[in-house]
């Protein structure tokens, strides 16, 4: 039987979770992703904001948490299999990220990839909100959470062109990010933050799971701890 450990890779839209999901997937052996974004709701099933009259993609009503907590444990049980109907548009074989990090990253990293056995399999799942349901952070091994600040994650965001959903594409309406996106992260999140302003993580939390901020730190550098976590956890 294949060994399956679970990877959480979770943070606010346009954090970079994405980003280093693709940089693990590409340097762990035998690695699969699942993309939350594949599990939200049909576009006519996502809830209205009350106060906006804005679709509020960012609540935890526009997942189907069920269907993607059953496809981690068909992973579990399936000897690291997906399933067929499971296709991820966000993360493929063809994105090669090593070349992200610096040679001798990924030479100090080579004495543990060569001992990972081979009934070890990876699953990776990403997406904004992998905590906030019970049954599905409870399926997740090693948790990962990526911060940045209000004004970095405004930007970033603002400059997108749109999202494919599962009946055509969303494009955010203007002030999107200040009506829906920000403070729903604050509402679903604030438990992991000394307040709402949601820069200074909670001491347990910290030490239950990895936070990297992405404001401080570059995409190689918030990759590199990454590695280097999940090198101690699983020996």
């Amino acid at each position: 039987m294949t060994k399956v450990y679970t990877i959480g890779v979770s943070g606010p839209s346009c954090s970079g979770k994405t980003t280093l999901s693709q940089i693990l997937f590409s340097i762990l052996p035998n690695c699969v992703v699942i993309c939350q974004d594949e599990f939200f709701k049909p576009d006519n099933q996502i809830p209205i904001d009350q106060t906006t009259g804005l679709a509020n993609w960012d609540c935890p009503d526009a997942i189907d948490f069920k269907a993607l907590t059953r496809t981690i444990s068909h992973v579990r049980t399936n000897n690291g299999q997906l399933p067929e109907w499971y296709q991820s548009k966000a993360i493929k074989n063809d994105h090669d990220k090593r070349q992200i990090l610096p040679r001798q990253v990924t030479q100090q990293l080579d004495p543990w990839l060569k001992h990972i056995q081979p009934d070890i399999m990876f699953l990776i799942v990403e997406g904004f909100m992998l905590y906030q349901d019970k049954d599905l952070s409870n399926e997740i091994d090693r948790k990962i959470f990526i911060t940045a600040s209000y004004e970095m994650l405004k930007t970033r965001r603002e400059t997108r062109t749109g999202y494919a959903t599962k009946l055509g594409t969303w494009v955010d309406p203007l002030g999107y990010f200040d009506d829906i996106v920000w403070p729903q992260y604050v509402k679903w999140n604030k438990q992991f933050f000394v307040d709402d302003s949601c820069s200074i993580v909670r001491q347990d939390v910290a030490h239950s799971m990895l936070v990297l901020n992405t404001d401080v730190s570059s995409i190689e550098q918030t990759s590199s701890k990454a590695l280097d976590y999940l090198q101690t956890q699983f020996k």
